[in-house]
């Protein structure tokens, strides 16, 4: 008798282990497949991007003319009080960039007359019981949090009118000195950036969008912040948001289309770094205990949804209307019920009527 040689000996015994598979899946045990229920729960969608910590009211200040500085009376991360003497120079004045301030003023001013008039609404309600005292003071609380930001945040711009004298450039705000561009002996040209001076007393997170995303994103959208996968809070909102996208470019140079966004950090959150990174996570949609089914087993054939549902121990191919389309889950509004069991990643060998080996 021949003898099989090494190599070939180990062909044969593959051959026949896939072999012996095929048959198990083919004859008893069937496509290997994950599956999940249909249940009853929310539907979340959400947007994300990076983000940057920034004081609440902070102001750069640029030179609107040619400015030789002559002597500073400040280093950066000194504290400052509202007219303290910042540098003396020869000739020249300073602007103060508020364009961006007065661009949020004019949006909380929208806010706080929506939160008033609603505020209105709900006492009329509160007053004939149809809701509770709860709800009432919430409407209250939102109002007054919006009007204590927006007369803030104008005091801000007021104070700017304050801020150079034959003595040389002054403070218009208290704060800190949280960048210093100017130094002493030097000619500081129209436009350039003097100084930056920051609060420090409440903070927002300053991000640019996709264009694409940010049209979905609305004031007021609630907004978790997390920062090294560790939640930082789920208390903060959608302050601002730009009505021009602006050509921005990314880290590796490419032109994008960018929409600016500022978030509200809640006054608890403490200890937070100036310019530091945060991720966003703007909820831009929810629905409440609807029918859902994990986003993993729909997919698309023709324009239509599709699932694969076990149907005792096969697979069945089933047509299915949705919603809301999450970012976990679907909404489900015809084609499933609750307790249905669906396949998860169905994958291209899996054909309708198939059998199933369960997982």
């Amino acid at each position: 008798m021949k003898k099989i040689k090494g190599k070939a000996l180990i062909l044969l015994l593959l051959l026949v282990v896939v072999a012996g598979g095929a048959g198990y899946m083919f004859l008893g045990g069937g496509i290997p497949v994950e599956t999940a229920l249909v249940d009853k729960g929310p539907v979340i969608l959400t947007v994300s991007e990076t983000g940057q910590i920034e004081a609440e009211g902070t102001i750069r200040l640029t030179a609107k003319s040619m400015v030789d500085v002559k002597k500073l009376y400040v280093k950066e991360g000194d504290s400052v009080q509202a007219g303290t003497l910042l540098l003396e120079g020869d000739e020249g004045t300073v602007e103060y960039d508020i364009s961006a301030l007065r661009a949020q003023s004019s949006g909380l001013s929208a806010q706080l007359a929506t939160a008033d008039s609603l505020a209105k609404k709900t006492r009329t309600l509160y007053e004939s019981g149809a809701i509770s005292q709860a709800e009432y003071d919430e409407a209250r609380t939102a109002a007054a949090q919006l009007r204590s930001q927006l007369n803030a945040l104008n005091y801000t711009i007021r104070g700017l009118q304050a801020g150079t004298d034959s003595q040389g450039v002054k403070s218009p705000i208290s704060g800190a000195v949280t960048e210093l561009w100017a130094k002493e002996g030097e000619i500081l040209q129209p436009g350039m950036p003097v100084a930056e001076i920051s609060p420090l007393k409440s903070y927002q997170v300053k991000l640019q969008m996709i264009a694409s995303e940010a049209s979905s994103v609305q004031v007021g959208d609630p907004v978790t912040l997390k920062q090294k996968d560790q939640v930082l809070t789920e208390e903060s909102q959608v302050l601002w948001v730009s009505k021009k996208a602006k050509e921005v470019l990314s880290a590796i140079g490419i032109a994008q289309k960018r929409v600016e966004v500022t978030v509200r950090v809640p006054d608890s959150l403490t200890n937070l770094i100036l310019g530091d990174d945060v991720e966003v996570i703007i909820k831009t949609d929810e629905t409440e205990q609807v029918m859902r089914v994990p986003e993993k087993a729909v997919f698309e054939m023709e324009g239509k949804k599709y699932v694969y549902l076990v149907d005792g121990n096969r697979s069945r191919l089933l047509e299915i209307g949705t919603g809301l389309e999450g970012d976990d889950w679907i909404e489900v509004i015809t084609g499933l019920k609750e307790g249905d069991q669906v396949i998860l990643s169905p994958g291209n060998d899996l054909k309708d009527g198939q059998k199933l080996l369960l997982r």
